[in-house]
């Protein structure tokens, strides 16, 4: 330290006879830099530029000054101008790309990126941080490679493998996923991330004795991860040897946990947005939606015919988009709505100030405890009224949202309000309204009369296709033995996966010839099209499908449920009775199962069902923007009714 001292008492002497002299000023910036000394550094360069505007090192480091003073505009405006005079820098191609990255600007990173790798191929942090953007970019061939690079330069660095990880997971690859998650767990030990994102992933292959085992472990090792906490809880929708009420306390933990305290931690400086003031003057009020799912996802059909139904009402629509990729849906959404903010690259802080000076009334999460949710973006409660609605079949847990949105089928009076820490708003004619992405031709005849037997399917993740289900759906083949059935998910493309669930068919004694397991389309309108193979749905349970549903149905295939005693296990009956399909909802698994075979066995029903559903579903409450609209203009303002009372 004394060393350093000395250097800067003696750079300093030798400016004050020299000002005008780079190389002293110069060398006292960097050393300003490397103690921290970041605002005197800034100065330092700044006088650097105003003798000499033309030297890119310093414009290079006094981007990196200010990056880390959190100055991020100024940092990326500094970078460009050294990348402006040195094009082929390496130093200056990674540190803008680095930036652009920060940023969002993926396809600047890319270049920069492959700049800086002509001048040192095999360079770790290049490759490593060139994998990163084309992962998010969802070139996933191109990160993969450069992932592997990364690793022959630097075996003994954990990071790579974990991304490696995510990224063979977005492919379906399970086994080389986990694979390469544990490889980062035996280089370190207590890498609490890689666990969490395997103990995910245990979840995605429906092994939820492992899924909660791993991610607790995660949670042991570090109790702040919060990425493992949503694993786990999003876990215990699908199979749990715990109760509803322990499922309930689970995700008030993860509240005492994280959300208290964040929400503890902005009660001095809050500003309430106060409904009286700004916009209410003028009789307009601004919902505000917040997700990472404003693209081609499942949230994006329900969420766009609500857009439609809110355009001849009173309130404005923000959407507050945590988006890694966008998409044309994107861009359809973000020309629907009176304002766009991209929240991607701002913190939890820097969101909610936003949001506060956008005098948000009412502010919905859309994702709950999954992938790129900002929860804890609410837990700084940046709106009075905070709700939650969609992307999640449960509580957040959160005590910073007061409402969440659902209907009196999906949850029935006194049946789950004791097991929601929010507030249960019902809508009248159901919680859901749905889009078709695309218009594609369904087959008017079933499947069965040209193939001569029943072809039952279910598009649903393999995580909800519970060992009581395969069960439960044995005994449907039993009793139907000619009968086939079709499976899609994106984990059958390993081979360990697809041998294991038809091993467990097996079991039941349903041979492998009467299931095909298919893996994911090219497109969405080919994926829609693989429901003209199929004559019948069966839904899973305790977690239903919904997106699933509402494809099957569109496409006039019939969908038989189980009505369970929680939100999730309730969505599809919830559906049916929008379209006048009760009929198909049983109440037990024994009237399940009855269904599922009469269905089968009528093929006269089986042709006059499919001949009118799509136009049944078209023309019902399920589908009618303007109905949901109204309906969900009536709760928004149930809501601010509600907050206002002392």
């Amino acid at each position: 330290m004394s060393d350093l001292i000395d250097s800067a008492v003696s750079l300093k002497q030798r400016l004050e006879e020299e000002p005008n002299d780079i190389q002293a000023r110069f060398s006292l910036a960097c050393l300003y830099q490397e103690r921290g000394l970041l605002l005197e550094a800034v100065n330092e360069y700044n006088i650097l530029i105003s003798i000499r505007s033309d030297l890119a090192g310093v414009y290079n480091n006094l981007g990196n000054a200010l990056d880390s003073l959190g100055r991020t505009d100024e940092a990326l405006l500094m970078a460009n101008k050294a990348l402006a005079l040195e094009p082929n820098s390496f130093d200056c191609n990674i540190n803008t790309g680095n930036l652009m990255m920060k940023v969002g600007r993926l396809q600047e990173a890319e270049t920069c990126m492959r700049r800086a790798l002509v001048a040192d191929p095999k360079n770790f942090a290049v490759n490593y941080n060139l994998a990163n953007i084309l992962q998010a970019l969802q070139l996933f061939p191109e990160a993969i490679e450069c992932y592997k690079i990364a690793i022959d330069s630097n075996p003994t660095f954990p990071a790579p493998y974990n991304n490696l990880g995510n990224t063979y997971k977005k492919l379906g690859e399970v086994s080389l996923a986990i694979g390469y998650y544990q490889n980062a767990v035996e280089l370190e030990p207590d890498n609490s991330m890689a666990l969490g994102n395997l103990g995910g992933l245990y979840t995605d292959i429906r092994d939820f004795d492992s899924a909660r085992s791993v991610c607790l472990e995660a949670l042991r090792i570090d109790p702040s991860n919060v990425d493992a906490f949503h694993n786990y809880l999003f876990g215990l929708n699908y199979e749990s040897v715990l109760s509803e009420v322990e499922i309930f306390q689970e995700h008030l933990e993860w509240n005492r946990r994280h959300g208290h305290e964040q929400q503890v931690a902005s009660i001095s400086n809050e500003v309430m947005c106060n409904p009286s003031q700004g916009n209410r003057g003028t009789g307009i009020k601004r919902v505000g939606f917040v997700s990472g799912d404003f693209c081609q996802h499942s949230v994006a059909y329900f969420l766009e015919p609500l857009i439609e139904g809110l355009a001849p009402s009173e309130y404005e629509i923000y959407c507050y988009s945590n988006v890694q990729r966008e998409d044309t849906v994107t861009e359809r959404i973000k020309r629907k709505v009176q304002e766009w903010r991209s929240i991607l690259v701002l913190s939890n802080e820097e969101s909610a100030e936003l949001i506060k000076t956008d005098k948000i009334d009412i502010l919905i999460d859309l994702a709950g405890h999954t992938s790129n949710n900002r929860l804890l973006l609410f837990a700084l409660r940046p709106a009075r009224v905070q709700a939650s609605w969609l992307g999640y079949p449960n509580t957040t847990g959160l005590s910073a949202i007061d409402f969440r949105i659902t209907d009196e089928i999906a949850d029935p009076q006194g049946v789950s309000d004791n097991l929601h820490s929010e507030s249960l708003v019902r809508i009248d004619t159901g919680f859901l309204c749905y889009q078709a992405g695309q218009v594609v031709n369904a087959r008017l005849i079933p499947p069965v009369v040209e193939n001569g037997y029943v072809t039952f399917g279910s598009f649903n993740n393999i995580s909800k296709i519970t060992k009581q289900v395969i069960e439960v759906w044995s005994g449907i083949f039993l009793k139907l033995p000619n009968a086939r059935l079709i499976l899609k998910s994106k984990t059958f493309t390993d081979k360990r996966v697809s041998t294991r669930i038809l091993s467990e068919f097996s079991e039941y004694g349903i041979s492998s010839n009467r299931i095909t397991l298919l893996q994911f389309a090219d497109g969405y309108s080919e994926h829609l099209s693989l429901y003209n193979d199929i004559d019948i749905a069966l839904d899973t349970f305790p977690y239903n499908g919904t997106t699933t549903t509402c494809e099957a149905l569109w496409m006039r295939v019939p969908v038989v449920s189980f009505a369970g005693n929680s939100h999730r296990s309730r969505v599809t009956n919830s559906i049916l009775r929008r379209i006048g399909l009760d009929k198909l909802c049983g109440d037990s698994l024994e009237e399940y199962v009855d269904c599922a075979v009469a269905l089968a066995d009528s093929v006269a029903e089986l042709t006059e069902l499919r001949s009118r559903l799509r136009e049944t579903m078209g023309g019902s409450v399920l589908c009618n923007p303007q109905v949901f609209g109204e309906n969900m203009v009536r709760a928004f303002d149930q809501m601010l009714e509600t907050v206002k009372k002392p």
